[in-house]
């Protein structure tokens, strides 16, 4: 056991000295290359009703550790395929108001082998209304979302979501508004 803690601390080390924090720093438009939409229309010309209509759905994913030949993965990756849904969910099991957490590499391996069945690349969205360690181990916590507010200083917000995109986190549900008793 010690050794595996002192071999996955070498492991964290070397990955976290071969990127800068300004690697992910600057943000830039996202534009459809010409390829791309020729792709996207391609794809979408080919597509039946049902499958257009399964791109519409997402099925929400339970992030743990799942061999391929699991079950519950055989039974998610074949729901993926029968319905030809277009995108995940990921969250955590619960038991209550406890979550269980996951490893963020579990989360990717997941995510990874998922990707694997699919023609068309799946939408992955995850629950992470307090940050990517609302449900991950081993990342930066943040308070609710209410704090960001409370405090009345929207850069603290915008850090968080530059924090949250530095954690590859592409599409984050996140809480956009409270009504507070007056």
């Amino acid at each position: 056991m010690r050794s595996r803690s002192w071999l996955r601390g070498l492991l964290v080390l070397l990955l976290s000295t071969s990127l800068s924090a300004g690697d992910f720093l600057h943000s830039s438009h996202v534009a459809l290359s010409h390829e791309g939409e020729r792709w996207a229309q391609r794809t979408l010309k080919k597509l039946s009703l049902e499958e257009k209509i399964g791109q519409m759905f997402m099925v929400r994913v339970l992030t743990r550790f799942m061999n391929v030949d699991d079950p519950a993965f055989v039974a998610l990756r074949d729901q993926i395929a029968h319905y030809h849904l277009g995108s995940i969910l990921l969250t955590v099991p619960s038991d209550g108001p406890f979550l269980a957490r996951s490893e963020p590499y579990e989360a990717a391996m997941l995510i990874n082998d998922l990707q694997r069945g699919p023609r068309i690349p799946l939408i992955v969205a995850a629950d992470f209304e307090r940050g990517p360690s609302m449900r991950l181990l081993g990342l930066r916590a943040f308070p609710h979302a209410m704090a960001f507010g409370a405090a009345g200083k929207p850069e603290l917000a915008e850090e968080f979501g530059r924090i949250t995109a530095r954690n590859r986190v592409p599409w984050a549900w996140s809480g956009i508004s409270f009504l507070l008793p007056t």
